[in-house]
């Protein structure tokens, strides 16, 4: 009964494995886009961004894979951390995490990036979700570290959720609050 089960999984392996090299061929084209702008030149309307507001989405060039999120935040005595500016783009590469410059005035730089349509919003990008190949990996080998046991691979699968939002949350507070993650 094992190596059925052993069999099934790593033939569900293979497919998602097989589906991967050859999904590129039938993608479709690149079209991401992202709100450009910043505080600097659009002034509020690009910190307080209101969602699908036309008159600051780009679309991204066929390299610029990625949307950022770039909000910088000053402090003079380092105990509290004042807002500065915002900046919102297409990115080639994007790097996520904060920096901290200066010594007695301080420049918090913190980045976020994303890779869905109009994801950099708000404070941070929003991470886009898992495509359907990933979560038919992650279930099989859910159910395969189980033994098959649907029960403890849904509580299984419940718990890798909770970890990740709680990881996102805590992430997004430590931005919010100007501390370095």
């Amino acid at each position: 009964m094992m190596r059925y089960h052993m069999s099934i999984y790593f033939m569900l392996v293979h497919i998602f494995s097989l589906n991967l090299v050859f999904s590129h061929l039938t993608r479709p084209p690149h079209n991401l886009s992202c709100y450009h702008c910043s505080t600097l030149n659009n002034g509020d309307s690009c910190r307080y961004l209101q969602l699908n507001d036309t008159g600051v989405q780009k679309s991204c060039k066929p390299n610029q894979m990625f949307c950022s999120v770039i909000l910088f935040r000053y402090s003079a005595d380092s105990s509290e951390y004042l807002f500065w500016s915002v900046e919102r783009r297409c990115e080639e590469t994007c790097q996520e995490g904060c920096n901290t410059v200066g010594e007695r005035v301080k420049l918090f730089l913190c980045r976020s990036c994303c890779n869905g349509y109009l994801c950099n919003y708000g404070n941070t990008g929003l991470k886009a979700l898992p495509d359907e190949n990933y979560m038919i990996l992650f279930t099989g080998m859910a159910l395969y570290r189980h033994n098959f046991n649907l029960m403890d691979s849904i509580l299984f699968i419940l718990q890798t959720i909770a970890q990740t939002l709680h990881s996102a949350v805590f992430e997004f507070l430590c931005q919010f609050s100007g501390k370095e993650v």
